[in-house]
């Protein structure tokens, strides 16, 4: 079965951020740089003007230079902004200040300056290209309308620019009826009712579906579609009934299928009926409905993601895909699935030889490099969002040698993230000590011995939970190492019977690594000892890891991969190649990642599916 999870991998291959930790006091400058930062967030500009000059000579001061612009820009003459642009040519903050002026460019309509700025930008930003496709079409650019079918097709609110150009467009006729219901129905299809909601002003008055209607429909689907008061023979009723149907098969499929099935569908045309049931085959598929297979229908006409949870269902229900032909093509990559490719050739993990280690020379060169230098600068300030822009940009681009001097870089610096980071990037010559640095291996270690839990797998617990960032902290509020909520901290204390606890000591290495593996070993010991099960329980919280046992074994990796959440999917499947790389780094006896993965057991009779309260999730 290894080789049917596999094979859709292979087709579709053919087909925090980081703090050193320093705690060093803050000279004079550095806090009037981040008194300067603090009144540029809260928009206090004579703050900022009054500290600005006693920064021109910091290592940052370009960055109080942006902010000043910044403020300035709606009004700023063209010679200002490109002088900046100029004088910090190539680096992240022009290349945002670029982005900042041509969004007000766009917004304000002063279309020779943005045409003339629009072809220096290096990357992609959604909000300029849509503007940038405003520009076009007043040119009257025939190709815009194939451009901005990406944009209008996409499950998100439309930038403003690109608002602007579908109403433009719609007033031309050129987006009319037909297409207003697509956008509806992907809009529905994403949960995103607000901007369904909207979608409505590209429909003529008497077609648009009235407000209230939508709105009881979005409140209560099921209870429509039991007396649904339609005229099938309205475009507006029949896109009402298909959106309730997407509504409650975001929640049952199987309900939304008796609903379809019994006789609803035969007053749609066959495009519809085609629609709909693949509405129904993606829900049912995400929650291992085993009908989803048959509600596919023939895959010819699917597009890649539908295949792929086609894929993933056949997996469950144990309709196996051959995967003849394609290992070879991966298994040289270390990765999850790389990693099962050559497992399944007989290719044992053999750790790349590390590379030459780069020269003091060498690292001395990339320390010079401006935009390094500024990183770790902003990452000892804890400006972690800046930091870790200004590093990705200035190492775009670099080769191998270029690359593992920058690791090492980092790694002096204890950017541990930047480092691991870093070195992953390496296409030919390695140092796989870097990419699986294990900073506080001492601490993980004595508290995974002290909990009975493998090292190599709370080492990869914690490679990606934080990379090692003991400041790490979520938008969600997990923190430190293992990344522990608060209030399974609190849970976990008490459980502990720990004196002297306070969530503002989550930071600590020793208390955060205490506090998260003895949640680790809670939710291993909740799933019968499954890692797999334990790591997805531990992102994704035990009840949601409990549904997703399904009712019959299945191998770990198919589990794995047909865990409906991407975040958790992604975060599995890392953590147990994590777990397979560190064993072989640290030398412990080597165990296949398919034997990790192991079986994943039914749930328990005793479980249900009902919501069971745990602690909170660390994640």
């Amino acid at each position: 079965m290894i080789r049917a999870l596999l094979r859709p991998v292979c087709l579709a291959v053919v087909l925090a951020a980081a703090a050193p930790g320093h705690a060093a006091k803050l000279d004079p400058q550095d806090a009037a740089f981040l008194a300067a930062r603090d009144a540029f967030e809260a928009n206090h500009r004579t703050k900022l003007a009054t500290l600005a000059p006693e920064l021109r000579d910091h290592l940052l001061a370009p960055y109080v230079e942006y902010w000043q612009l910044f403020f300035k820009l709606p009004g700023a003459p063209a010679g200002d902004v490109r002088e900046f642009l100029s004088r910090y040519s190539g680096t992240a903050l022009a290349e945002q200040l670029r982005i900042d002026w041509l969004k007000v460019l766009g917004k304000s309509g002063r279309w020779e300056l943005f045409q003339a700025e629009y072809p220096a930008l290096s990357g992609d930003d959604p909000e300029v290209t849509c503007y940038m496709l405003l520009a076009r079409w007043k040119r009257e650019d025939p190709s815009v309308l194939g451009d901005f079918k990406p944009f209008w097709n996409a499950p998100r609110e439309l930038p403003e620019g690109c608002l602007a150009l579908a109403r433009a467009i719609h007033r031309t006729g050129q987006l009319g009826s037909r297409e207003a219901w697509e956008r509806f129905r992907v809009l529905v299809a994403a949960g995103l009712m607000g901007a369904a909601k909207r979608a409505m002003e590209f429909l003529p008055r008497g077609e648009a579906i009235d407000a209230r209607r939508l709105a009881a429909v979005i409140r209560a689907p099921v209870k429509f579609l039991r007396n649904p008061q339609v005229d099938l023979a309205k475009v507006t009723d029949r896109e009402l009934v298909i959106a309730a149907l997407t509504l409650v098969a975001d929640a049952d499929a199987r309900a939304a299928a008796a609903f379809w099935g019994g006789g609803l569908s035969d007053a749609f045309a066959v495009e519809d009926r085609r629609y709909v049931w693949l509405i129904l085959a993606m829900n049912g598929a995400l929650r291992q409905v085993p009908e989803a297979l048959d509600w596919f229908g023939e895959p010819g006409a699917l597009t890649d993601e539908q295949l792929g949870w086609r894929a993933r269902i056949a997996m469950r229900t144990d309709s196996p895909l051959e995967a003849e032909g394609y290992f070879e093509r991966i298994a040289g990559e270390h990765s999850f699935y790389g990693r099962l490719a050559a497992e399944e050739l007989g290719v044992s993990l053999r750790i790349p030889a590390r590379a030459p280690l780069p020269t003091e020379s060498e690292i001395a060169e990339v320390a010079a490099i401006p935009g390094l230098d500024r990183a770790l600068a902003l990452y000892r300030l804890d400006m972690r969002t800046d930091a870790t822009k200004e590093w990705l940009w200035t190492i775009r681009g670099m080769d191998d040698r270029k690359l593992l001097a920058a690791a090492e870089l980092a790694r002096r610096n204890e950017a541990w993230d930047r480092a691991i980071g870093t070195a992953d990037r390496t296409v030919f010559a390695h140092n796989f000590s870097v990419r699986y640095l294990a900073p506080y291996r001492e601490v993980l270690a004595e508290k995974a011995r002290s909990r009975d839990l493998e090292e190599p797998w709370v080492l990869g617990v914690v490679r990606q939970e934080s990379r090692f960032i003991t400041g790490a902290k979520s938008s969600a509020g997990a923190t430190g190492l293992m990344q522990v909520m608060r209030p399974t901290a609190k849970w976990v204390a008490q459980r502990m019977r720990m004196k002297n606890f306070s969530s503002s000591r989550l930071h600590e290495p020793d208390l955060n690594a205490a506090l998260g593996t003895y949640y680790l070993k809670h939710v291993l010991n909740q799933f019968d000892g499954s890692p797999v099960l334990a790591a997805a329980a531990y992102n994704a919280g035990p009840t949601r890891a409990r549904l997703w046992r399904g009712t019959a074994p299945v191998e770990g990796a198919i589990f794995v991969e047909t865990i409906p959440f991407g975040e958790t999917r992604d975060y599995v499947k890392k953590v147990m190649t994590n777990t397979v790389y560190y064993a072989a780094i640290l030398g412990i006896e080597p165990t296949s990642l398919k034997a990790r993965l192991g079986m994943v057991l039914p749930r328990r009779s005793s479980e249900g599916v009902a919501v069971i309260q745990n602690p909170p999730v660390v994640q």
